[in-house]
């Protein structure tokens, strides 16, 4: 036996105190007058007998009543193996609020499981301990260190969030907050269920000088269907025409899933609902068709059915449908190429320019989508910057280099982005039909594409290097092996190079409409800086707007689903980036306004990570984690953890016992005293 507070044992000197009253206070003699004296002899031995007794009785329930009171104050206790630790005492309790924690438990849903659990360890622990409640939010308000009680009400105010964080980043903060506090014992418990994708740690972030409890929450059902991602077939929708929406589907469940409706609802109007099968942990994927009647910002709402896990049954896009695609034509002559004016001029989709290389305005470069370098001789300097530029931002760039160019203006400029560079030019007759239909130029062009399309016919070409550091996405290439065509990514925009010459003398691209007119179409819309079709809640926090002026002023908000706050706003490269930080909870569609004016539409889903319901068992995680650490799996629900904590922590308390037992001695000689009359 062990005692908490041994120096309350001084105080068992008071016991003298009732030793002494028996010593000196029962020796008084009392004079007593008798007229007859004839049996005073028998009544006075048989009297101090039955005293002694009673005196005797009563001294000892005053020790043992004393003794008892003092141990009660000295709170003795049986260890149970470890010896208490002294000092000051904290607890660290992570408690997985995440969307995955909604699904059933054995009893109730895990999160409501996960607080009663804490709250009985809280209770398990001494008053004077300091808590600390951690969920996924991470606010600042939940690193301080608070009482019992008002961990108790903080465990109540815990409500599901989208937010997902891991448990190493976790258990990082609570190390943090033990060190910056200088608690001397540490306990961590984490009450989750262990979802694959979040439980990241291992042994090496173990720290040896805390005690770690894992509580393990798993629902019955590991069932759960998701709408994974959505992405057009196109990088840009097309107005007024029937563009495809993929719509990713996932079945988590070890069960078919079958005639799953899959709902879109495009500016408030629904459209008929597709169907897909899913066989068990798969994925589908459903194609919605829809015609685009309008053009600037749309959005739309993707939807499927599915309990008990809905946070991702709901799918939000935003996106735009531009009102002009401007094109530039700069060449060497006094005109625009009829070819290009033909492929352009019929659709009002494009805004087609011309400009001849002496008088291009270098000003509104990056305006344009596309460029187009028709059989240019040399690049001047103050071209090539402003074109690299425009690159950088967005703008694409097709190079048709003239049979008698510059080749060291046009290599320098090659070089400056990155790009492979002109050799000489071969007078040799070539073709070309090896398309590359894994780039989006001639991806899903043609519906039964075979190797004998009509090629496109050169009688001379430029050989280009090939280094392989360059990186170079060849688009088309000739029948020999050599390129034809390449793409190279610089910035977001990209660069498009030929090895041959525009000039229909020379090549007949520009007569070939089979390659021709998805080639510079494609070119015209494709956009590595597309819109993102939707953000996510807790990891996107940042949004850039391009086509803002960052020399403007202006109040910049964002508003949606009742909601409106103004965002951190960032100058980057001619950018507007927008830092929203966690003030985003709900999945919607947010509107961008700038001075009132809308700026942009985007769309936020909650975060699927934890769409897979797939857990670590206890083995994984002591293998993980290493075996310093307490698991509580499947015993957990016959657990009392007020009591298992309360006994690990002081073993078998016996301070309640010796306060009865010193209130019992206490009653025993109010008895004596009051009942057994000294006669």
């Amino acid at each position: 036996m062990e005692f908490i507070y041994p120096n309350f044992l001084w105080a068992l000197l008071a016991i003298l105190i009732p030793i002494i009253i028996h010593l000196f206070y029962f020796k008084r003699f009392k004079k007593v007058y008798f007229s007859n004296t004839k049996f005073l002899k028998e009544i006075k031995e048989e009297t101090t007998n039955k005293n002694k007794l009673k005196n005797l009785l009563v001294l000892f329930s005053r020790i043992l009543a004393i003794v008892f009171l003092v141990l009660a104050f000295a709170q003795p206790y049986i260890p149970l193996g470890n010896k208490l630790k002294k000092g000051s005492k904290g607890v660290s309790i992570y408690i997985d609020n995440s969307f995955s924690m909604q699904a059933l438990g054995e009893e109730a849903t895990m999160i409501d499981k996960a607080k009663k659990i804490a709250k009985e360890i809280v209770k398990g622990y001494s008053d004077d301990t300091r808590y600390q409640i951690i969920t996924n939010k991470l606010y600042g308000s939940e690193q301080k260190w608070i009482d019992k009680q008002n961990a108790l009400n903080n465990i109540d105010l815990i409500k599901l969030t989208p937010l997902v964080k891991s448990i190493k980043n976790i258990s990082k903060r609570q190390k943090q907050a033990f060190e910056t506090e200088g608690i001397e014992n540490k306990y961590i418990y984490w009450l989750s269920d262990f979802q694959i994708p979040v439980f990241n740690i291992d042994s090496t972030d173990i720290d040896s000088t805390i005690d770690y409890n894992l509580i393990f929450l798993q629902s019955i059902r590991e069932k759960n269907i998701s709408i994974d991602s959505c992405f057009w077939d196109k990088p840009v929708p097309v107005f007024n025409q029937t563009n495809k929406l993929f719509v990713k589907v996932h079945n988590y469940s070890k069960d078919d899933a079958d005639l799953i409706p899959v709902n879109l609802k495009y500016n408030n109007q629904n459209y008929p609902s597709g169907k897909i099968d899913l066989k068990p942990m798969s994925s589908g994927t459903d194609t919605i068709e829809i015609k685009i009647k309008t053009k600037g910002w749309s959005s739309a709402k993707i939807s499927i059915k599915d309990y008990p896990v809905t946070f991702d049954d709901d799918y939000f896009i935003a996106f735009e449908i531009p009102s002009k695609i401007k094109i530039l034509n700069i060449n060497q002559s006094n005109k625009a190429n009829k070819f290009l004016t033909a492929a352009f001029d019929n659709d009002n989709l494009f805004d087609f320019n011309y400009s001849p290389v002496s008088k291009v305005d270098y000003s509104d470069l990056n305006t344009y989508n596309l460029i187009i370098l028709e059989d240019i001789k040399n690049i001047s300097s103050g071209l090539q910057s402003t074109l690299k530029k425009a690159i950088m931002t967005g703008t694409n760039v097709i190079l048709f280099p003239d049979k008698n160019a510059d080749l060291n203006s046009l290599n320098n400029f090659l070089n400056s982005i990155e790009a492979n560079i002109f050799k000489e030019f071969t007078e040799l007759p070539n073709e070309a039909n090896n398309l590359n239909r894994n780039e989006y130029i001639f991806k899903n062009v043609f519906e039964n594409f075979k190797n004998n399309i009509t090629p496109v016919k050169v009688r001379g070409y430029f050989e280009l290097s090939n280094f392989q550091t360059k990186n170079a996405y060849h688009i088309i290439k000739f029948k020999n092996g050599k390129n034809f065509i390449d793409r190279y990514k610089y910035g977001i925009g990209n660069v498009f190079i030929s090895a041959s010459p525009f000039d229909e003398k020379i090549n007949n691209l520009c007569k070939n409409p089979d390659i021709f007119v998805p080639l510079i179409f494609n070119i015209s819309i494709i956009n590595d800086n597309e819109k993102k079709l939707s953000y996510i809640i807790g990891r996107d926090r940042n949004i850039v707007l391009d086509k803002i002026n960052t020399t403007e002023k202006g109040l910049i908000r964002i508003k949606g689903n009742d909601q409106e706050f103004i965002p951190k706003q960032i100058n980057v490269q001619n950018k507007v980036k927008l830092d929203i930080q966690d003030q985003i909870v709900k999945p919607g569609i947010y509107n961008i306004y700038k001075e009132n004016v809308l700026v942009q539409k985007v769309a936020f889903n909650y975060d699927r990570r934890e769409s897979k319901l797939e857990y670590y068992n206890e083995d994984q995680i002591r293998e993980k984690s290493g075996k310093s650490i307490s698991i509580y799996g499947k015993n957990r629900n016959k657990i009392n953890f007020t009591e298992e904590i309360t006994s690990k922590e002081n073993g078998i308390e016996l301070w309640k016992w010796s306060l009865i037992l010193a209130l019992l001695f206490l009653g025993i000689e109010i008895l004596l005293l009051r009942f057994w009359k000294n006669k």
